[in-house]
């Protein structure tokens, strides 16, 4: 995002203020006050991917404030009233979406966020590989998901701390509105024509199976 945004300003507005902008929330907080509880201080979740207009002679605080103020507008539309009772918060609504965008496709999203309410009312941990991924910007290897750290859903349960993304929409709406499954598990796998192939499943036998296939 802060490369984008450097480029979309012909370099007026570097990387590095994007970033000191996105990481001081309470820099926005008067204004938004949704952000009052961001993790580490850090917007991370808060600025909603779109195509923005460019503003005349802004500055970085110029271009957060636009994309805080899209999420305030876009979050308008959502319903929070499952997630409430199933005791989140909207800041938690908003950690759970970005982990159903880094984990789901387009088209299961709203599967994806039933496997992890699920797991959420039984205690059980998310183990989403997305959430470690996002510390150590990469795909993570059986060692890292070991490592101790408020990210690692596999050693911690419950939500992560912060968001790990911004998400779109229609996460948004999934972590609002999820699916009513059984389903404790899903795997994918590369379908060999540029997609990927989803396996929901309600017992890890059964996920073990579909590993398998």
């Amino acid at each position: 995002t802060a490369h984008a945004v450097s480029e979309a300003y012909a370099g007026s507005i570097s990387e590095a203020d994007f970033l000191a902008a996105a990481q001081d929330a309470v820099r926005f907080s008067d204004r938004f006050s949704f952000v009052k509880d961001a993790y580490n201080n850090s917007l991370e979740g808060f600025l909603f991917p779109k195509t923005y207009e460019i503003i005349a002679g802004a500055n970085a605080d110029d271009v957060v404030a636009q994309m805080l103020t899209q999420y305030e507008q876009e979050v308008k539309q959502l319903n929070y009233t499952y997630p409430h009772d199933e005791g989140l918060s909207d800041y938690e609504v908003l950690i759970l979406a970005s982990i159903i965008e880094r984990e789901a496709a387009a088209d299961n999203k709203k599967a994806v966020a039933s496997v992890f309410y699920n797991r959420l009312a039984i205690d059980m941990a998310l183990q989403s590989d997305a959430t470690t991924a996002y510390v150590i910007g990469g795909d993570p290897k059986p060692e890292d998901l070991q490592k101790e750290g408020p990210f690692n859903t596999y050693l911690n349960k419950g939500l992560p701390p912060g968001p790990i993304c911004s998400p779109g929409l229609a996460a948004l709406e999934a972590a609002c509105n999820p699916d009513q499954t059984d389903y404790l598990y899903f795997y994918f796998k590369d379908n060999g024509q540029g997609g990927l192939d989803y396996f929901f499943s309600k017992t890890y036998e059964e996920h073990q199976q579909a590993i398998a296939s």
